[in-house]
């Protein structure tokens, strides 16, 4: 009902939208169309929402965040976090943090991950959870600095779940490491057996190399295990 009362045509019509929702007071009403639109990359149209809300908290504020770094458009979130900490409009938690670090990594900014990562502790007296060490490891990774990101995976408090695991071995693929993809390709399958992306994604990485008695051995193995690979895939 929501999406369906937004396809009008002007920016009029869907303020009216907006008031008639309430959203103009309802802090969590407003959370839910500026994630609405930040999904469909209409981040502007987010940030009237935001702008046309009277009362804004920490939800609000993390959602408007978080809307920019899915959008891409990191810098932008980093400067209203930064600016709302200036102003003291913000009292940061770890979904907040999680937002500001998505920002980080999308826009590739490994410095200042690392900064709002270091602060959460010295700053806010925050304990990063395993999402805010999951985007900080794909940072680390997605900026080619895979040992850092193993060496962190190791020195957190917890256990690397399927999703670091598979985000890092993506990283791995990319720069054609071997010793760390074979090491996550083995993590993944042991969570998921029949899930057929780490095999092909280590067969990409091996074949990359030239190494194809490897690109043999992982052939077999799928086929040992009957696990399904993707339609149209390529082994080389």
């Amino acid at each position: 009902m929501l999406a369906a009362s937004l396809h009008c045509s002007s920016k009029e019509d869907k303020y009216t939208v907006v008031i008639k929702m309430g959203s103009e007071r309802n802090v969590f009403v407003a959370s839910a169309l500026i994630d609405m639109y930040s999904k469909v990359g209409d981040i502007d149209e987010a940030r009237c929402v935001l702008d046309q809300t009277s009362r804004k908290n920490n939800v609000l504020w993390t959602s408007m965040i978080m809307g920019y770094a899915q959008c891409g458009r990191g810098s932008e979130a980093l400067e209203l976090f930064d600016c709302l900490l200036t102003k003291k409009e913000l009292s940061p938690d770890n979904i907040c943090f999680t937002a500001v670090l998505t920002a980080c990594n999308h826009a590739g900014f490994l410095d200042k991950g690392v900064e709002y990562f270091n602060k959460m502790r010295t700053s806010f007296g925050l304990s990063p959870d395993i999402d805010q060490y999951a985007c900080l490891i794909d940072l680390y990774a997605r900026n080619g600095n895979l040992r850092k990101a193993r060496d962190l995976m190791e020195e957190m408090p917890y256990d690397p779940n399927n999703v670091i695991w598979s985000s890092f071995l993506s990283s791995c693929k990319i720069y054609g490491d071997i010793e760390l993809g074979r090491e996550a390709a083995d993590q993944l399958i042991k969570m998921e057996p029949c899930n057929a992306a780490p095999y092909l994604t280590l067969a990409h990485i091996y074949a990359r190399k030239g190494l194809w008695n490897e690109v043999a051995e992982v052939r077999r193995l799928t086929q040992q295990r009957r696990i399904r690979t993707f339609v149209g895939w390529s082994w080389g």
